[in-house]
Formats: C-alpha cells, structure tokens, sequence
C-alpha cells in the first residue's frame, strides 16, 4: 500500500527575504582588487589586497508589473547597501511577475546602512 507523504510547513526557497518581492535565488561573487608589487627585475614579488568587489545577481518574485522600489541606485540586501547595475523584468504569470536585480558593492562604498 502506497503511504501519502506528509508536508511541514518550512520555508521554500531562500531564507533572505526583500520587501515588496520574495526570493528565489541569488548569488554573491567576490573578488579581490589587489596592486601587485614587482621586484627589481620585474618579477612579481607579491599582491597587497586593499579592497574586494561583491557582485549580487538576485532573482525575485513580486505581486504585479511594478518594479520592486529602491531607493535611487541602490538596494539593501542582506544588511549591505549594494550599487544597482540593472533591473530586468523575466516575464508574468497569474499577476506574479520575476525580476531579475544586479548590483555591485566594494569594502567601503556604498556605505551600508
């Protein structure tokens, strides 16, 4: 005899949550901007790191054709304040539409919130 699963109530998808939209997923890349310092023949002697840039790529679902609001160029996502490079709007379904959000920040800028 076939037994029918049992469901809990749990979070589905991503535990980070945007107002206006819930998530779906997201990345964070980080790199380091590093100056490499020669030594006298040229050679590479060492890197001094002195800042990383993050990059955010964010998929979100939100009610209607309205773009989920930020305030100017930026978005506050996981505590940080992150540089919006663009908004893009993935299509709708029963008055549900995806946006896809990317966005840039460093060590220092912009100053988080």
């Amino acid at each position: 005899m076939a037994t029918t699963p049992s469901f809990t109530t749990s979070i589905r998808g991503v535990d980070k949550t945007y107002s206006g939209g819930s998530i779906e997923d997201y990345t964070i890349t980080t790199s380091p901007i590093a100056e490499q310092v020669p030594d006298q023949y040229g050679a590479i002697a060492c890197e001094m790191v002195y800042d990383h840039r993050y990059d955010l790529n964010l998929t979100m679902h939100a009610a209607g054709s309205t773009a989920p609001t930020f305030t100017g160029d930026t978005v506050t996502f996981d505590g940080k304040t992150w540089q919006v490079d663009s908004v893009a709007e993935a299509g709708s379904y029963q008055n549900v539409t995806r946006w896809t959000v990317t966005a840039h920040r460093y060590d220092n800028f912009p100053a988080s919130v």
